[in-house]
């Protein structure tokens, strides 16, 4: 008699995956070999793919991604900003930087626009301040950081 694994078996579970990724992506159009040749491949193209469905069931009549932000430092869009383009840096009026930001991978992707503006300068913020949370660009973190020591 064969014992019986109590648990999830981290490989077996994979494959399943992988395997609930082939026949998403095969019912899509992708083929095994053509577009994808292996399990993590499976994986990482449903991920890829699954984004892009996501973002193209945002997209309005005018080609654009509508979005809501709360930014640190709080700009609203202009009345007459149709969004994001999917493209560019910034959204159509200018006042956000913006960007897709992914998170998981198939089967439970998701993915959100964020803005990315610098609380100072209002150019792309590279990353955030550990101790108050804000997004700022090289050139005004290295300011900033002189505040918060």
């Amino acid at each position: 008699m064969t014992p019986i694994e109590v648990g999830a078996n981290p490989k077996r579970a994979k494959a399943a995956i992988a395997e609930r990724a082939e026949a998403f992506l095969q019912d899509r159009g992708f083929l095994k070999g053509q577009h994808f040749d292996s399990e993590p491949e499976a994986i990482l193209l449903a991920t890829k793919v699954q984004v892009e469905l996501s973002v193209r069931t945002g997209i309005n009549e005018e080609g654009f991604y509508g979005f809501s932000v709360e930014c640190s430092n709080y700009r609203e869009c202009r009345p007459d900003c149709r969004g994001w383009d999917g493209k560019a840096e910034r959204c159509e009026c200018e006042m956000h930087c913006v960007e897709l930001l992914v998170t998981g991978t198939y089967p439970s992707t998701s993915c959100s626009i964020d803005c990315v503006c610098c609380v100072d300068c209002n150019d792309r913020g590279c990353e955030s301040c550990e101790q108050c949370g804000r997004r700022y660009c090289d050139d005004c973190m290295e300011e900033h950081a002189h505040y918060v020591d």
